[in-house]
């Protein structure tokens, strides 16, 4: 996952906007304990990716590209190209 300049800024908006209840003290704690939540810089490159991702509607669709992309995840055995 990349993160904005706060790293819990997604999970807070949307509590705090009240698409979902949730103890959000709570929430962050499980996330901050969990072994399998990271979270990503968001660097130039980062950026750079993400404005070159016209195609992609989904400013959410496109973090998930360019995080794909700098630390090389596989999907399903295939690689994604950089």
């Amino acid at each position: 996952m990349i993160a904005w300049p706060d790293p819990n800024t997604p999970i807070t908006y949307i509590v705090q906007s009240g698409k979902v209840r949730a103890d959000l003290d709570t929430l962050l704690l499980r996330v901050q304990e969990s072994d399998n939540f990271q979270i990503s810089p968001l660097g130039l490159d980062e950026l750079i990716c993400l404005k070159e991702q016209t195609e992609i509607p989904e400013m959410h669709d496109r973090f998930i590209v360019c995080e794909r992309r700098f630390n090389k995840w596989t999907v399903h055995g295939a690689r994604v190209a950089p």
